[in-house]
This record gives structure tokens, sequence and C-alpha cells, in this order.
């Protein structure tokens, strides 16, 4: 968890029913700012 949440709360915040629609390039609204990663490994 990059962002220190989970892929859940991230479906939730973006209205994302099935993330197999997600396409690569789409923007995704985050719970934090880019900056404050809380986990460098991902």
């Amino acid at each position: 968890m990059r962002y220190g949440t989970t892929v859940p709360l991230l479906m939730e915040i973006n209205n994302i029913k099935d993330t197999s629609k997600v396409e690569a390039g789409q923007m995704i609204i985050l719970p934090v700012a880019v900056e404050k990663v809380a986990n460098k490994k991902f």
C-alpha cells in the first residue's frame, strides 16, 4: 500500500465497481498528497 490505504478504499473514493475496467493512464484520486508515500517498496 504505497499511500497507506487499501484497494477497496481507493475503489470507493473513485467510484470503481470493476477493477478490470480500469485503464492504463486513468486518473485515480488519492486520499493523501502524492508526496506522502507511506511505503516506498511499491
